[in-house]
């Protein structure tokens, strides 16, 4: 088996690779590989003329003097290669890999030119003479058709008739060949030895940057021996790199000298005895520049500094034979050039800033502008004393107080850009304003001193109501169906920016149902999505959000995003075997700054009821005996606390490669638990728990986690790594198992793919009847995926994985034979494959993926992998009457990406 998938993928990367250089013009070269692995660095006895020859004339077969990119000499550094040396510092492959003008085409896996290949599939110059032909032909049609169309005009109006409008011209509609060679396929990177040049240049002018003044770089293009295409090597020389010897610093300003040896003093990149870095400078510049504009500096700017780096070359203090290369570094800050009387200007120190007013135009209107006297107007004064002149129209929209809290410039305090930053974050976070500017101004009749501005802050509302009606489609775990809500917003119910949301949900869905007539539960392929709908769902909600941490929002004051949400809903579930309502109440607060993202359920209660069982229902839970399954459809209450957190550094432009972490957990029922005595809750003796109107209510600690890395090869590809799971323990008041809605089930179309949903586990579980029931659910839940990217068409993306996982039970079942958590749980992890197509529609994506099982734990061992025989489970299916095991291909559908 091993032997003919090698032997495939050789002749598929065989046949590839003859295919990409089919059409390359004569006398031009393809560009088969330049990239980070093709740079190398070469040992710094080398000779690089000789090297370079040598290697060019490929005299050096697999023993070169110089260690490639991705040798022992890189580390990683945040996902990266990067070369490291022994004063620390780095040069890195995030810069790096900008520098080259020129980039192969598109891989797969880093192989298959499979753009390239598509390209090559179509003749071009047979495809260009067809579409100018076709294109002509097109042409002379809309002319007849025109001066056809204006003749028929003429002869109506010569018959006193109105003329006709002329109709639309034909626009020229591509062939599919065009639409494979211009949508998926990508014209062949054809070698270009200028840019092949300015790339060697940039490459050594980084170098220097970098502290290697004396670095060379030689490009060496070596040519296939058979085939039109060419590998381009830069190989780099570094050489020693120059060190930091002396730091000195001008600044003329004697107040400023004082601020930037504060802002230096923790915070300062540079020091003696480093590499030189000009990326370096640049950011000691920044932080000096930020601290500044933190102090009152509100007209500073790193522009006024600049650096002089003298270079020398010193004897070695340890040895005298041995020379040491050395900067010394020359950092001037200069004083502002202030025009005086005629031409002449005078060099003055810079100028401290101090907030004046405070100006707020509430309501901004387009026909009296910025101006706040066009206004009415109002002072407010905050708790603290700060005071506010408050423009509005009328009326004020929002509540005065509601804008002061979040605005943190205050008057009569020198200017912090660090205030104005987080004042508008706060104020655009309200979610009621279309847009928040902030503008500052000289005060009238200070321009002597310079010293004082006015602050100007401009609102313009959005608007306050809103209502909205949608219809959707729906997958939720593989079950097929259409909804449909209407919905009503408020953004500003009591003039404090809080957000009252109502809407009214419906939807009908082909569900897995437990019976059917003749009992038996419903196996993958006796349910047809096409059938009947046969689930009616719907129901009203209400939710309420203020914008702040009631409570707690002093914690959170300067924090990018506060709210606490109130919601309650209702939701009604009608099937043809029973009917179940499900009621929610839940408090919470939601608390972002950063990449950080936390959400605290303070409470949340949740009555789940079952009603209208059918008695084939009843027969049927009787039958299986299942502990899990009868507590799962039993009446319960669950009152929750909740922690939520979620760092997400996906929206950092820096980052090539980005990570995603949630963590959550959830107490349920120990609270109750402790206060059922002191309550007077009622105790059922039958069950052994107390109830909460009549309710058993359940008790459990639940957690999850996931974590995922993206790992970016090009702008069409990537990586995506995802390990996740999570577990949940029962206790006291309803400790035979986890509620079913709170369980953990695998499958289906964002879990584990080459199973349906709820048909995996738990752990090596295999029904003896051998019938597909919608119902595995466990207490442990571990899962990993492994998943590659890359594009395929205009909006067609393409994915290949690999999904890993399973669930298990806490406690050993009699009902789920081999269900529970045992040491060897790793030999009952299932294993999945298949590949996927993403359709982007602009609004959202949808995904098909097709998957297939590798490795089926509820086999016995020496038949779960794909490749093994199953002489067992064929011998069992036959006593039944079924056909032999297949794996089979699991379609599964899906809105959005499955992580």
């Amino acid at each position: 088996m091993q032997r003919i998938v090698y032997i495939s993928f050789f002749a598929i990367s065989v046949f590839l690779a003859s295919c990409a250089t089919r059409n390359i013009p004569d006398g031009e070269v393809l560009l088969d590989k330049m990239g980070m692995d093709q740079i190398l660095f070469a040992y710094d006895s080398t000779n690089m003329d000789s090297l370079h020859y040598l290697f060019k004339e490929n005299k050096y077969p697999g023993n070169l003097p110089f260690k490639p990119w991705s040798n022992k000499n890189m580390t990683r550094k945040n996902g990266k290669k990067v070369f490291d040396n022994s004063a620390g510092e780095n040069v890195s492959e995030y810069d790096m890999e900008d520098i080259f003008k020129q980039t192969p085409n598109r891989t797969i896996f880093g192989v298959f030119k499979f753009h390239l290949f598509i390209y090559s599939l179509v003749d071009k110059e047979k495809l260009e003479q067809r579409v100018k032909k076709k294109y002509a032909r097109l042409i002379k049609k809309n002319e007849r058709r025109r001066t056809k169309d204006v003749y028929k005009n003429q002869k109506r109006l010569l018959k006193g008739k109105e003329p006709k409008p002329l109709r639309d011209l034909k626009t020229y509609k591509p062939k599919i060949g065009e639409r494979i060679v211009n949508g998926i396929g990508e014209a062949p990177v054809l070698l270009d030895s200028s840019k092949i040049a300015v790339t060697t240049d940039q490459l050594e002018t980084y170098l220097v940057k970098k502290g290697y003044f004396n670095a060379e770089v030689k490009d060496t293009i070596i040519f296939h021996k058979k085939k039109p295409k060419a590998t381009v090597y830069y190989i780099v020389k570094k050489k020693d790199p120059y060190r930091i010897r002396t730091i000195e610093r001008d600044i003329a300003d004697k107040k400023l000298k004082k601020y930037v040896g504060y802002a230096l003093k923790e915070d300062s990149v540079i020091h003696v005895g480093q590499i030189f870095d000009v990326d370096k400078l640049q950011k000691e510049r920044g932080i000096i520049e930020k601290y500044l504009l933190n102090r009152g500096y509100y007209a500073f700017s790193k522009d006024y500094m600049y650096y002089e780096v003298d270079s020398l070359t010193v004897p070695n203090k340890k040895d005298s034979t041995k020379q040491d290369h050395v900067v010394d570094l020359k950092m001037t800050l200069i004083n502002v050039a202030t025009p005086v009387a005629g031409d002449s200007t005078i060099m003055m120190d810079h100028q401290k800033h101090y907030i004046s007013q405070v100006f707020i135009i509430t309501d901004f209107r387009n026909d009296r502008g910025e101006t706040y006297l066009n206004y009415d107007t109002l002072r407010y004064v905050t708790s603290e004393g700060n005071v506010y002149n408050m423009a509005y129209v009328d009326k004020f929209k929002i509540r005065a107080s509601s804008i002061a809290e979040r605005i943190f410039i205050n008057p009569g305090f020198t200017y912090r850009a660090k205030e104005v930053e987080a004042t508008y974050k706060q104020l655009s976070d309200l979610g009621i304003f279309r847009s928040v500017t902030i503008r500052f101004r000289p005060v009238p009749g200070d321009e002597r001193s310079g010293k004082l501005m006015d602050c100007y802050i401009i609102l313009n509302h959005s608007k306050r109501q809103s209502f909205t009606a949608e219809t959707d489609g729906t997958n939720r775990g593989g079950n097929l169906g259409v909804a449909g809500s209407v919905s009503y917003t408020h953004r500003n119910l009591f003039k404090g920016a809080q957000k009252l949301g109502i809407s009214l949900s419906g939807g009908l869905e082909v569900q897995q149902l437990i019976t059917n007539q003749d009992s038996s539960l419903v196996g993958g392929g006796n349910l047809n999505p096409l059938n009947t709908f046969n689930t009616l769902e719907f129901g009203p909600s209400i939710n309420l959000s203020f914008p702040k941490a009631i409570l707690i929002e002093k914690y959170f004051k300067r924090w990018d995003h506060t709210a606490t949400s109130i919601s309650a809903g209702l939701n009604f579930q009608q099937r043809p075997d029973f009917t179940r309502t499900i009621q929610d109440v839940n408090f919470k607060w939601d608390v972002a700054k950063g990449l950080h993202h936390l959400e605290i359920g303070l409470w949340g209660l949740s009555a789940l009821k079952i009603s209208n069982q059918s008695q084939e229902f009843l027969d049927r839970l009787t039958q299986l005996n299942d502990p899990i399954l009868n507590i799962s459809f039993q009446d319960h209450i669950i009152s929750s606390f909740s922690l939520t957190y979620t760092r997400n550094t996906q929206d950092v432009r820096k980052l090539k490669n980005v990570a995603y972490y949630s963590g959550a957990v959830e107490l349920a029922g120990f609270m109750l638990r402790r206060l059922a005595e002191p309550l007077n809750l009622y105790f059922n003796p039958n069950t052994e728990a107390y109830e909460l109107f009549g309710i058993r209510f359940a008790e459990y600690v639940r957690t999850t986690q996931d974590l995922r890395y993206y790992q970016r090869f090009n702008k069409g590809s990537e990586m995506v790594y995802r390990v996740a799971g999570g577990i949940g323990i029962p206790f006291e008041n309803l400790n035979q198992s986890m509620p079913f809605e709170r369980s953990f089930f695998a499958g289906g179309a964002n879990g584990i793919r080459g199973w349906r949903p709820r048909l995996l586990g738990p752990g090596g579980y295999i029904d003896s009847t051998l019938v597909e029931r919608f119902d595995h659910v466990g207490d442990i839940h571990l899962e990993a995926n492994l998943e590659y990217r890359f594009d395929l068409f205009d909006f067609i993306d393409g994915a290949l994985f690999v999904d890993a996982g399973n669930i298990w039970l806490l406690k050993e079942s009699k009902s789920r034979p081999n269900g529970n958590i045992t040491p060897d749980f790793y030999k009952e992890i299932a294993f999945a494959a298949g590949v996927g197509f993403r359709f982007d529609l602009d609004f959202f994506i949808v995904r098909l993926d097709l998957a297939t099982k590798l490795k089926d734990p509820s086999l016995v061992e020496g038949e779960r992998w794909l490749f093994q025989p199953k002489d067992n489970i064929n011998a069992l299916r036959s006593d039944l009457g079924l056909d032999d095991y297949r794996g089979g291909i699991n379609f599964n559908f899906g809105i959005g990406y499955p992580f």
